[in-house]
């Protein structure tokens, strides 16, 4: 991806509004918008993070532990949010708390 990359106080501004609106009465519009924000966001961390654990022995079980970890936080950006409110906020709070994982360990440096 070769977007202009994001900063820490950006993704973690889209993770607390995520959790805002999950919080509050969001519409689905607005999760939708906010899962396409913290999508991007994954996506950008997603090289680091993957370099990182490739510098791991792959025969140690951290490897496959945070390979594995890394590939699900892939596929749920980008499954996209459910039809209903409900199912909207369940993908919202995942992609936000693997968002906020992805910036704890592999987060831009500022």
């Amino acid at each position: 991806m070769t977007t202009t990359a994001a900063s820490t106080a950006a993704i973690q501004a889209t993770i607390d509004r995520a959790g805002e609106v999950r919080r509050g009465q969001g519409r689905h519009i607005e999760m939708a918008h906010l899962a396409d924000q913290l999508a991007l966001h994954i996506g950008q961390m997603m090289p680091a993070a993957r370099r990182a654990v490739e510098e791991l022995w792959h025969g140690d079980p951290r490897w496959y532990s945070l390979r594995s970890r890394l590939d699900g936080i892939e596929y749920q950006a980008a499954r996209g949010l459910g039809d209903g409110v409900l199912a909207a906020h369940v993908e919202l709070g995942l992609l936000a708390a693997d968002a906020a994982w992805l910036l704890a360990r592999y987060g831009p440096t500022e």
